[in-house]
């Protein structure tokens, strides 16, 4: 692959990404406080989100399928079309049961997303560089998403500020908090049209077609993760460190908040949070631009690079746990959590790279959407059950207990990646021809 074909299949993933997710993290500051604002209590506004979740963890596999049988590009389309309306539904459903719908039709389209822009642009790399490296590319498009992130964060957060200056309405009300989602919806659109732009691969073959059809049952994608692991059981330690990032992401979006509600009330902790969130998002960055810039200059193995992240997160956690009792004040309480909660995505950031060079090394391209949504599945089922666990330990024991746990699994995630690195270093053939049928 010369240097400007590379290039210009990585611009037009990456403008197609940026898209994407700025028009879904515009809307996300404003989400709790509109669902707040439209009556809603506190546990409806946990059944709306749960819902949400519930949806994208359950149709997260056979999703992954359809992106594998009728073409990535398409599939992500349908997600991104369906995020679009979500995203209205959020914005004019007059009730509960209207906001339940989007949080599932949400879900839904999550989890159709899950992985398809990327295996198209692997697969794609793949085609004109069958032996170029993927740390790199998958690094750099990671940190422009996580730039994404933190921008949009802000962006979102403040656009209900601006309600006023239009005449629209007064801050926190249902019409400045629209303001967001409305942005959102219009960039959804401009998404949709650069990423119907980007070719699709597909093998035209009718014998390929029923192929493809037969791919797409829920029954065969489970048949394609478990002969996946089945062939190459170096995939259980990559899954399990999924898990556990999964479950870290998750301990943090959770428990963080109430950590700094400690410190702050309720009145303060949103301004706080967005402010630490906005910064994590830039260190994710800082973690995976370091990952390309490492990736290029060495020839660690992927897993060497999973196992310092995860030092990092572990670190991040203890340093979270040694503010036991916030005899500092808030500031100095609340300076020790965010510094803890940058280390943690930094290591994030660092390791995910790493880690997704090692799993695509892994698994065939016929497979490469439906095992992506086998790994974003077990990072929902860590999240689910850091959740449900970690919240019922911190009610008798005080939140130190999350982060104590968060140290813990990044030191599980250390002596995994470093017992299974040089099982992990050759990558697996494609799966026999009777897979395919």
């Amino acid at each position: 692959m010369n240097a400007k074909t590379r290039d210009t299949l990585a611009a037009a993933y990456h403008r197609s990404l940026a898209l994407r997710w700025a028009a879904t993290v515009l809307a996300m500051p404003v989400l709790v406080p509109l669902l707040l604002a439209r009556g809603l209590d506190l546990a409806q506004v946990a059944l709306v989100m749960a819902t949400f979740a519930a949806v994208a963890a359950i149709l997260e596999v056979p999703t992954g399928g359809l992106a594998d049988a009728f073409g990535r590009v398409r599939v992500t389309l349908v997600a991104d079309a369906s995020a679009l309306l979500a995203h209205l539904a959020f914005m004019l459903a007059p009730g509960l049961g209207g906001l339940l719908a989007a949080a599932a039709l949400g879900g839904a389209a999550r989890a159709l997303g899950s992985g398809a822009l990327e295996a198209w642009y692997v697969d794609a790399r793949r085609a004109r560089d069958p032996d170029g490296d993927l740390q790199g590319p998958l690094a750099r498009a990671g940190t422009i998403q996580s730039l994404v992130l933190a921008g949009g964060t802000l962006v979102g957060g403040a656009l209900p500020l601006a309600a006023p200056l239009l005449g629209i309405a007064a801050p926190g009300e249902v019409g400045a908090l629209q303001l967001a989602f409305a942005a959102s919806v219009a960039l959804g659109f401009v998404s949709l049209a650069v990423t119907s732009r980007l070719p699709e691969a597909r093998d035209t073959a009718p014998e390929a077609r029923r192929a493809a059809r037969r791919a797409a049952r829920p029954d065969r994608v489970a048949r394609v993760a478990v002969g996946a692991l089945v062939r190459d059981p170096a995939l259980a330690p990559l899954l399990a460190i999924g898990v556990a990032f999964g479950a870290i992401v998750m301990s943090f979006e959770a428990f963080l908040p109430a950590e700094l509600r400690l410190r702050w009330g309720p009145e303060g902790v949103s301004m706080v949070l967005g402010a630490v969130m906005t910064v994590a998002f830039g260190a994710t960055a800082a973690g995976q631009a370091l990952a390309a810039r490492f990736a290029s200059a060495t020839s660690r193995p992927p897993l060497t690079r999973v196992a310092q992240g995860a030092l990092v997160i572990a670190v991040a956690g203890a340093l979270i746990a040694l503010d036991l009792a916030g005899s500092g004040g808030p500031i100095a309480a609340t300076a020790l959590a965010a510094a803890g909660a940058w280390l943690a995505y930094l290591g994030l950031g660092f390791a995910g790279p790493a880690l997704g060079a090692a799993f695509h090394a892994r698994v065939a391209s016929t497979e490469r959407a439906t095992m992506l949504s086998v790994n974003s599945l077990a990072a929902y089922l860590g999240g689910v059950v850091a959740t449900l666990a970690l919240g019922a330990a911190a009610e008798a024991s005080g939140l130190a207990v999350v982060w104590i746990v968060v140290a813990a699994l990044g030191g599980g995630v250390i002596v995994v990646a470093l017992a299974w690195r040089a099982r992990r270093d050759a990558p697996r053939a494609a799966p026999v021809a009777s897979e395919a049928r």
